[in-house]
C-alpha cells in the first residue's frame, strides 16, 4: 500500500571518516502526498507539506526532482467463505 510521496528538493553530503563511519548522502525532502514513516531516526512521521531528510541505505543516485514512493506493509488474514454449494472462497 502507498503510504505518501516526498519529493527531493536538495542533495546534502557528509563526508565519512574512520572514526564516523562512509560518505553519507541525504536527499532533502518535501511530503507532496500522504506521509513518511520512518526508519531508525529522530521522528515518527512526517505528514505532507512538511520536510525532511532520507538516506537509503545502498541507494546514492538522488536528483533533484526525483519522487520516492514509500509504501507501508499491510498484513491481512485471509477470510475462507464457504458457500450452500460446499466451495471455499479466500478473500484477504
Amino acid at each position: 500500500m502507498i503510504a505518501g510521496h516526498a519529493e527531493v528538493l536538495n542533495i546534502f553530503e557528509i563526508k565519512g571518516s574512520k572514526s564516523k563511519g562512509p560518505d553519507v548522502k541525504i536527499a532533502g525532502c518535501r511530503v507532496i502526498d500522504g506521509f513518511v514513516t520512518r526508519e531508525k531516526q529522530d521522528v515518527d512521521a512526517v505528514k505532507k507539506g512538511n520536510e525532511c531528510g532520507l538516506v537509503i541505505n545502498n541507494w546514492y543516485d538522488f536528483q533533484i526532482g526525483d519522487v520516492i514512493q514509500c509504501l507501508e506493509q499491510v498484513v491481512r488474514k485471509p477470510k475462507f467463505i464457504k458457500s450452500e454449494s460446499g466451495a471455499v472462497r479466500i478473500e484477504c
